[in-house]
């Protein structure tokens, strides 16, 4: 007898498994998030403005009775990609680098619905793919030459003998 326990638990817990009547509601608002790829329900009820969002490239959600009412969202959009890097500054009187290019967005999912009977208010399946990533932004530019001189002189009169001298400086700046 002791030997037949775990065949007889075996047996009642996977007729317990079996047997089951698996129902989800969503109430308003209320949002299911699942990374399964197969959902298998016999009442399947989304009240207004209620989302389903699955991660898998591929779902399936089967359903004895589905109840959609306003509103409803089912979602597989993809991912949208990364942003590139940014570009490396730039040597002197160099330009900077691009950026590099953004990621691409990942495509988006693929939707297998099954029910045996459907009430739906309105429901929106959304499967696109994700937005490309944003460029980076370009490396800033190097630094420019410059050139700083200066040239000063006296300037005195012909008469050696008066004193009045004038002094004069020029700055002289160049830029490339």
């Amino acid at each position: 007898m002791i030997r037949m326990l775990p065949l007889a638990l075996l047996f009642f817990t996977s007729s317990i498994a079996w047997g089951q009547n698996v129902s989800l509601t969503l109430r308003e608002g209320q949002n299911f998030t699942t990374n399964r790829s197969f959902v298998e329900l016999d009442t399947l009820i989304m009240e207004d403005q209620a989302s389903i969002t699955f991660t898998k490239p591929q779902f399936t959600l089967s359903a004895k009775y589905l109840k959609i009412k306003r509103n409803c969202t089912i979602s597989g959009k993809g991912t949208d990609g990364k942003p590139g890097k940014k570009g490396r500054k730039g040597l002197e009187r160099e330009d900077g680098q691009q950026g590099g290019n953004g990621g691409k967005g990942k495509d988006g999912g693929t939707l297998n619905l099954v029910a045996n009977y459907v009430e739906i208010g309105s429901l929106t399946i959304d499967l696109r793919g994700g937005d490309g990533g944003t460029g980076g932004d370009g490396g800033q530019g190097g630094l420019q030459g410059l050139l700083l001189a200066t040239a000063s002189f006296f300037w005195k009169h012909h008469d050696n003998r008066i004193a009045n001298r004038l002094f004069a400086s020029i700055i002289l700046i160049l830029v490339w």
